[in-house]
């Protein structure tokens, strides 16, 4: 038995790689797990001593699940979500004095039935961007449709919390949509539409 997942294997540790590999992905899994994995994320964006150095690796996990099929999921992505950013403004005030006391308005062109994100979600997403961006339009070209289908919906999102930030990745968001506007998949060529 492998001593971390106690599964059964021939060697100590690999298997548990493996296995990780081997799991479907997060939307693929059942409803309590898509809620688990919101829940164990968002707690690690909150409280893991060194999430600084994993924003850019778990900002996507959790605002994956803003979303998910299931109102219950979303609901609490988007409540961890907030959270996340409320905390990481409070923690960062002093470089964030100037955007919260001259905060411009929501851009004009902002959709209707979305709700700006606050400072401090923004702010997160915009200074690891440049670091999610890359792998994300990679996915969006992925040979597995789930992936594309999950990695084109959570690019408007993306792009939502960068605003005018955004401007500056456009090259690779631009060459990314056009590719991915051919795609036989509705759902990847809805979302990108979104983008």
């Amino acid at each position: 038995l492998c001593a971390r997942c106690a599964a059964p294997c021939s060697t100590p540790s690999p298997p548990c790689a493996a296995r990780a590999a081997a799991a479907p992905p997060p939307w693929r899994r059942p409803r309590p797990v898509r809620r688990a994995v919101a829940s164990v994320v968002g707690g690690w964006l909150l409280h893991l001593r060194d999430r600084y150095s994993f924003f850019h690796k778990l900002i996507p996990l959790l605002l994956s699940s803003l979303n998910d099929e299931v109102p219950e999921v979303r609901q609490l992505a988007a409540s961890l979500w907030e959270d996340v950013g409320l905390q990481w403004q409070k923690e960062n005030e002093e470089d964030l004095k100037d955007k919260l006391d001259f905060a411009p308005p929501t851009p004009p062109h902002y959709p209707p039935h979305e709700r700006r994100p606050v400072l401090g979600c923004r702010e997160l997403v915009f200074r690891n961007l440049s670091k999610i961006l890359p792998a994300l339009c990679h996915d969006i070209t992925d040979w597995v449709v789930g992936t594309r289908v999950k990695s084109a919906q959570l690019l408007p999102v993306l792009l939502l919390h960068a605003e005018d930030h955004a401007t500056q990745h456009l090259e690779v968001v631009l060459r990314t949509l056009f590719q991915a506007c051919t795609d036989e998949e509705a759902a990847v060529v809805h979302s990108c539409t979104r983008s």
